[in-house]
C-alpha cells in the first residue's frame, strides 16, 4: 500500500502533460524564448526606463523555466550556443541557467 501512495505522490508532483519531461522542458523553453524574442524586438529605440521595465517583465518569465529544474539546462544551453540569436537573448539563457542551482 505504501508504494501506491509513493507513486501517487510522485505523479502529482510531476508537471501536467509530462509524458517525456525533457521534451516538455524543451517546448517550454522554446515558448518562453519566443516571447522573449518578441519583447526584445519591442525594446528597440525605447528609452532606458522602458527597456528596464521590459527587462523586469522578461525576468518574471523565469518560473516557467525553473520549474523544470535540471531538465531545462540543455535547451537553455542550446539557446546560449546559438550565435544567430541576439546577445541579450543569449544573456537571459545564461541568467536562467544560473538560477537553476542544480549541480
Amino acid at each position: 500500500m505504501s508504494r501506491f501512495w509513493l507513486l501517487a505522490a510522485l505523479a502529482a508532483a510531476a508537471p501536467a502533460g509530462s509524458a517525456d519531461p525533457a521534451r516538455s522542458a524543451r517546448r517550454e523553453v522554446e515558448a518562453v524564448f519566443a516571447g522573449i524574442s518578441q519583447r526584445l524586438s519591442l525594446q528597440a529605440g525605447r528609452d532606458a526606463r522602458a527597456v528596464a521595465a521590459g527587462d523586469r517583465e522578461i525576468e518574471s518569465l523565469s518560473p516557467a523555466i525553473l520549474k523544470w529544474g535540471w531538465r531545462a539546462t540543455e535547451p537553455l544551453a542550446a539557446v546560449l550556443r546559438d550565435r544567430a540569436r541576439p546577445d541579450k537573448e543569449r544573456l537571459y539563457a545564461l541568467i536562467f541557467m544560473s538560477r537553476i542551482r542544480d549541480p
